[in-house]
């Protein structure tokens, strides 16, 4: 990045610190300028990447009352103007037809599994043109487990996540991680409610 910033006590606690969110702790221009180097140098994107097109997500104050809404300008500005052929239910998957301007939406499970079907079936006699919508439903499923991680069900999804993933999919040993899935719901239920980022690190292993 060519552009030079002039660092302040308030800028350099908005990058090193995650209990910013009140006010007080910045000026407007201190956080116009954090806004303008997430987005600069992708720090905003998972893996630093922009071509994962995912921002860094998680639970904490400072993504959901600072981060997320800089992600939301980000999605606005990228948005076509769109009109949706049925009304949408939930949160859905959007799949675009072959004119690029209306899409459906597929919002149920049933729906899903039969998709995934047709796409399994569709490349398998050679028709590879699904990484976007895979990617998508991809993308579904971890903002729908990020919306559960911390109830009850939440830890047992995300034990069958890690169960089920091929080897390939995974640097690290699969019972390494199956343990301390196991470790963290054993605490969980004494009452340590303190693995929230651990169960989104662990669900950022699954799908990336």
């Amino acid at each position: 990045m060519k552009k030079k910033y002039k660092g302040t006590v308030a800028l350099w606690r908005l990058f090193a610190h995650s209990d910013v969110t009140r006010p007080e702790y910045y000026t407007e221009d201190d956080f116009k300028i954090y806004k303008e180097i997430l987005i600069e140098t992708d720090s905003i994107y998972q893996n630093n990447g922009k071509s994962t097109g995912r921002a860094k997500s998680s639970g904490g104050a400072k993504y959901v009352s600072m981060i997320s809404n800089i992600w939301k300008e980000i999605n606005e500005k990228k948005r076509p103007i769109t009109k949706p052929t049925t009304k949408p239910i939930g949160e859905g998957l959007r799949q675009y037809t072959d004119d690029r301007i209306e899409y459906r939406y597929i919002d149920n499970m049933k729906q899903l599994t039969d998709r995934l079907q047709l796409i399994a079936a569709e490349e398998r006699v050679g028709n590879n043109n699904y990484h976007n919508e895979k990617l998508g439903i991809l993308h579904l499923c971890k903002t729908s487990m990020e919306k559960i991680i911390d109830t009850p069900k939440g830890i047992e999804y995300l034990l069958l996540c890690v169960t089920n993933l091929p080897k390939e999919v995974v640097k690290i040993s699969k019972d390494s991680i199956i343990k301390n899935i196991y470790f963290i719901s054993n605490d969980e239920r004494k009452g340590n409610n303190i693995y929230h980022d651990e169960k989104l690190n662990i669900l950022n292993i699954c799908i990336r």
